[in-house]
C-alpha cells in the first residue's frame, strides 16, 4: 500500500492527496507538506523537513522522540 501512495504522491498529474496518519513511517516519499496537531492545536505546519522533527514530535507526544530519515522515509523512536 505504501508503494501505491508513493507512486501517487510522485505523479505530477495525480490529484491533490491528503493523508492522515499517526505513524510518520507511512508518509509517502513524494509528500511535500505536513500539519502536526496536539489536542486539535497546531504544533507545526509547512514543508515536511521543518515539521516532522524530533523537537516537534516530542512536543506533540509529551515525550522525547528521535526522528530519523533514510531513503526519504521517516521513522521515530522514543528516547528513554
Amino acid at each position: 500500500m505504501l508503494n501505491r501512495f508513493d507512486l501517487l504522491a510522485n505523479d505530477p498529474y495525480a490529484p491533490v492527496t491528503l493523508i492522515i496518519t499517526h505513524h510518520i513511517e507511512e508518509i509517502p516519499s513524494g509528500s511535500t507538506h505536513a500539519l502536526l496537531l496536539k489536542s486539535g492545536k497546531v504544533v507545526g505546519s509547512g514543508p515536511i523537513p521543518s515539521v516532522v522533527t524530533s523537537e516537534n514530535l516530542s512536543l506533540a507526544y509529551d515525550m522525547k522522540i528521535n526522528v530519523t530519515v533514510a531513503n526519504n522515509r521517516y521513522s521515530a523512536n522514543a528516547i528513554s
